[in-house]
């Protein structure tokens, strides 16, 4: 308790500027629910609703929050998603799955809007939920659970670079996909 204690007193961090608006979205889609093909569209559109609802100059969407590949998600939505976040001057932090160029695939996050375009890939997976250990791919075939075998990203990833959100310079944004 004590060590829990003094380490709460420790500065852990140091504001920098003047605070930041964000916008955290979260769709409520029901887990059982998220990786029906009939609930895509939808999916879409209640994201697509929340973003526009939002002033913040970052808007942050959730883990697979559109709950299939990047690649596979028809570019107009994602152009659609870039170019609003661009005309009110911010950046939207998008959670979906990535395909990589070595075949395998990653739980991970892109930065649309003013920014450069950059690409999150989460480093510590989950055993089970986000990939099988070996010997246990077996359980693949039983619990039919997509998207469960992701690969690990770089463990030296840097901060995302969000430089021009609300005419600040150098905000670095570290992401955390639980």
């Amino acid at each position: 308790l004590a060590l829990g204690w003094g380490l709460g007193k420790q500065a852990w961090t140091q504001a920098t500027g003047a605070p930041l608006k964000v916008a955290l979205a979260q769709g409520n889609v029901p887990q059982s629910l998220k990786f029906e093909p009939g609930r895509y569209q939808s999916t879409l559109a209640t994201y697509r609703k929340l973003v526009e609802s939002s002033t913040a100059p970052l808007v942050i969407l959730p883990e697979t929050a559109i709950p299939r590949f990047l690649h596979e998600v028809d570019a107009r939505y994602l152009e659609d998603l870039q170019d609003l976040m661009r005309s009110r001057g911010g950046d939207l932090l998008l959670g979906a799955p990535l395909r990589g160029s070595g075949g395998g695939y990653y739980n991970g996050v892109v930065s649309l809007g003013v920014s450069r375009t950059q690409v999150y890939s989460k480093t510590h997976l989950v055993p089970f939920g986000e990939f099988i250990p070996p010997g246990f791919g077996w359980i693949l075939g039983v619990l039919h659970i997509p998207l469960s075998d992701f690969s690990s990203g770089l463990a030296a990833q840097r901060p995302l670079a969000l430089l021009a959100l609300a005419g600040r310079a150098d905000i670095r944004v570290a992401i955390n996909i639980c």
